[in-house]
């Protein structure tokens, strides 16, 4: 029987697995990792835990390409 709850469980994962992303790059001596994890839902950050986005909001995120511009339009 399916509940229905597997992007939720897999949502949490991938925070849980950002977070201890996050958290390993402040605990390294070389201090490589990055400050910050952007989600489509908010920001994780190691010291501050999550922040939601608010709602209605629409992150610009710079890994997505950018569409082309039609050339003689």
């Amino acid at each position: 029987m399916k509940c229905g709850s597997e992007a939720n469980a897999d949502y949490n994962a991938a925070k849980n697995i950002g977070m201890r992303y996050v958290r390993r790059g402040q605990q390294s001596s070389r201090r490589t990792g990055d400050s910050q994890l952007a989600l489509k839902s908010g920001t994780l950050k190691p010291k501050g835990g999550f922040t939601a986005y608010p709602d209605g909001f629409e992150a610009e995120f710079t890994d997505k390409p950018h569409p082309q511009h039609a050339e003689g339009v």
